[in-house]
C-alpha cells in the first residue's frame, strides 16, 4: 500500500539528537551537502508518480519513497556500495540528518530494500517505456538550476562513449550461449529436448566446442551452431508459452542478425550491423568504431555556463545504445526545444551540419562548432563573401560584380552561377577566387554548405569567436569524472535502463557538489566583504580620535 512520507516541514523533537549538538556542528552540518541536501533536494521528491509500483490493497505502507530515492543520491554522491550505503544510513548522523531521519528510534532500511526498489523502477520501465528515476531526477535537477538562477543563454555539449559491463563475445561464443541459455530454459520448463542438443547442457561440451576448435573450422561451427538455432526456432515458434520468454527473443533476434535466408548460410562478418547483439546479457549495447571498436553506449552531457558567476551545471543528460550519432542528439536537442530564449550551444564538428543548422536558427538556438573540417583550397578562397538572396540565388560577387545568370537547386542544394570573365580578369581577388575559370566565362558552382562552412572558418579568426571557443574545453572534463570517481564503465548491472539510472545518479550528485561549494564560495564572499566593512569602520574610528586628540591642543 503507498503512503506518502512528508518532509517538507521536519520538526525537531525537545529530544533530538540536533540538541545535543554544539553550535559549531549545527552550522558545519547546514553548510554541508547534507544541510542542502536535507533542506532542497528531498522535499523536491515527487512520491505521487510512485504510486503505481504498489499494491492499492489495504496492507503494510511502503517505506517512504523520497527516502529510497535519497539513498540512491547519496549512494552514488558518496561513491559508496550497497553494504557501505546500509552502513552509512544505520550509523552516520550525517545522512540522517539529510535524510531526515535523525530522530528515528529505528531507520527504515532493510538490506534488500534498496535493491528491490531498482527492480520495480526497472520492471515498470520496460513494461511502459517510461523510468520514473530518470524524470525525477531530471525534476530535482530543473529546480537546482533554478535555485541557483544561473544564466542559460551560453550551453556546451559533449558525448562519451560507455563501455558494456559483459565480456566481449565473438560470434561462435555469442551463438552458444544463446543456445545454451534457451536448451536449460526448456530443461527448466521440462520441455522435450532432442538428443542431439543435450550437449548443451554439458559444460564440458562449451569446453570443446569454444575453446579447443581450431582456426580453419569455425567457419564450419559457425554453420552448425545457427543450424541448431534454426531447429529450436522452428520447433518451439508455435509455442505460445515459449515465444514470451526472453530466451525465445533473443535466439529470434540471433537469427535475424547471423543468418542469410536468402543464401541459406551465416551472414558474412562485414554483413552483421552494428546494431546486432553483442551479449545476451546486455541486449541494448551496440557496436561502433570510434578511436578504437566499443560495445556499449554514448552518453549526452548539456552543460549551461554562467561566466558572471563562474558556475557551471549540467542541464540535460541522455544515454543510448553507441550507434546514436552526435548530430542526431543535437536534432533531438532542437526538436525538444519549446521556449523562444535565445541559446548559444557551443560544440564540437561531430554535432553539427548545415542542415542541423538552419533548423536551430528556427527556434533561436546559434550552433557555435569549435573545430571545422574541410579541404584546405576552400579556405583559401573567398566564398563567404559572395552575397546571396533569400532565394539562394547570387546577387554579387566580392567585388561587387552583378552574375549573368545565377540558378539554385533544390533538389541538390547547389548554388550556380555565371559571370563576365573579361570583369573577372581585372579583379584584385581573381587568383584567389572560388569561381571556376573557363575559356569563355567564368562559373560558380558550390552549395549551400559549402558557404556556410566558409563563413564559420572566417568567423573562427575572430576575438570573440575564440573566447567562446575557450569554454568548450571545461566540459570536456565531466567524461574523465563520470568514470574515474561514478565508475559508470564499471557496472554490475546491465542494460540501458540501469545506465540512464546510474548516469542520472551521478549527474545529480555532480551538480549538488557544485551548487554546495558556489553556497560556500558566496557566504565566504560575504563574510570577507563584512570584515572588510568592520575593519574600515574601526580604521575610521581610530583616525576620527586621532584628528579630535590632535585639534584639543590647540
Amino acid at each position: 500500500m503507498f503512503r506518502k512520507n512528508d518532509v517538507e516541514n521536519i520538526q525537531l523533537s525537545l529530544i533530538s539528537k540536533e540538541n545535543s549538538w554544539s553550535e559549531y556542528m549545527k552550522k558545519r552540518v547546514e553548510k554541508s551537502w547534507a544541510g542542502y541536501f536535507r533542506d532542497s533536494i528531498l522535499p523536491s521528491i515527487d512520491e505521487s508518480e510512485y504510486k503505481v509500483l504498489y499494491s492499492e490493497k489495504s496492507s503494510r505502507p511502503n517505506t517512504p519513497v523520497n527516502y529510497m530515492i535519497g539513498l540512491l543520491i547519496i549512494k552514488s554522491l558518496n561513491n559508496l556500495s550497497d553494504d557501505e550505503l546500509l552502513d552509512e544510513a544505520l550509523f552516520n548522523q550525517k545522512v540522517q540528518y539529510a535524510l531526515g531521519t535523525i530522530d528515528y528510534d529505528k531507520q527504515p532500511i532493510s538490506k534488500n530494500m534498496i535493491s528491490n526498489f531498482r527492480v520495480r523502477i526497472y520492471e515498470y520501465e520496460r513494461e511502459t517505456g517510461i523510468n520514473l528515476f530518470e524524470n525525477t531526477m531530471k525534476k530535482i535537477n530543473e529546480k537546482i538550476i533554478q535555485a541557483s538562477n544561473i544564466d542559460k543563454s551560453l550551453k556546451r555539449m559533449d558525448s562519451l562513449m560507455i563501455s558494456s559491463s559483459c565480456k566481449k563475445m565473438t560470434r561462435t561464443e555469442l551463438i552458444y550461449k544463446v543456445n545454451e541459455r534457451f536448451i536449460k530454459m526448456l530443461n527448466k520448463s521440462q520441455k522435450e529436448i532432442d538428443d542431439e542438443l543435450k550437449n548443451y547442457l554439458n559444460e564440458d561440451n562449451k569446453v570443446d566446442v569454444l575453446y579447443r576448435i581450431k582456426e580453419e573450422e569455425i567457419g564450419g561451427k559457425l554453420t552448425l551452431l545457427l543450424n541448431d538455432s534454426i531447429k529450436l526456432y522452428n520447433k518451439y515458434k508455435e509455442d505460445q508459452e515459449i515465444i514470451k520468454t526472453e530466451e525465445f527473443k533473443q535466439l529470434k533476434r540471433l537469427i535475424e542478425d547471423q543468418y542469410d535466408e536468402t543464401k541459406k548460410k551465416p551472414k558474412d562478418g562485414k554483413e552483421i550491423k552494428p546494431t546486432s547483439m553483442q551479449s545476451p546479457y546486455d541486449e541494448d549495447s551496440t557496436y561502433r568504431f570510434k578511436y578504437k571498436g566499443n560495445i556499449g553506449y554514448v552518453g549526452n552531457i548539456e552543460e549551461a555556463v554562467d561566466t558572471k558567476k563562474e558556475l557551471a551545471l549540467i542541464t540535460d543528460w541522455d544515454v543510448a545504445p553507441n550507434v546514436k550519432s552526435d548530430k542526431e542528439f543535437m536534432e533531438e536537442k532542437i526538436e525538444k526545444k519549446e521556449t523562444d530564449e535565445e541559446e548559444t550551444i557551443i560544440v564540437d564538428a561531430a554535432y553539427y551540419s548545415t542542415e542541423l543548422n538552419e533548423k536551430s536558427k528556427e527556434k533561436n538556438i546559434q550552433l557555435h562548432p569549435t573545430d571545422m573540417t574541410g579541404k584546405k583550397d576552400i579556405k583559401e578562397t573567398n566564398l563567404d563573401e559572395f552575397e546571396i538572396e533569400e532565394n539562394n540565388k547570387i546577387t554579387k560577387c566580392p567585388a561587387g560584380n552583378k552574375p549573368i545568370e545565377s540558378k539554385y537547386s533544390e533538389s541538390k542544394n547547389m548554388v550556380y552561377a555565371d559571370f563576365d570573365k573579361e570583369l573577372c580578369m581585372q579583379c584584385p581577388y581573381y587568383e584567389k577566387c572560388a569561381v571556376q575559370k573557363f575559356s569563355t566565362k567564368t562559373k560558380l558552382c558550390t552549395s549551400i554548405g559549402q558557404i556556410e562552412f566558409a563563413r564559420l572558418r572566417k568567423n573562427r579568426n575572430t576575438e570573440e569567436y575564440k573566447k567562446i571557443s575557450r569554454l568548450r574545453s571545461g566540459i570536456e572534463g565531466i567524461p574523465s569524472v563520470l568514470r574515474r570517481k561514478y565508475r559508470i564503465d564499471d557496472r554490475k548491472t546491465k542494460g540501458v535502463v540501469c545506465l540512464k539510472n546510474k548516469l542520472s545518479s551521478a549527474i545529480i550528485s555532480i551538480n549538488i557538489k557544485r551548487i554546495v561549494k558556489y553556497m560556500v564560495k558566496i557566504h565566504c564572499a560575504k563574510m570577507i566583504l563584512k570584515l572588510k566593512q568592520e575593519f574600515y569602520f574601526f580604521l575610521e574610528k581610530i583616525r576620527n580620535k586621532i584628528l579630535v586628540s590632535y585639534l584639543t591642543q590647540f
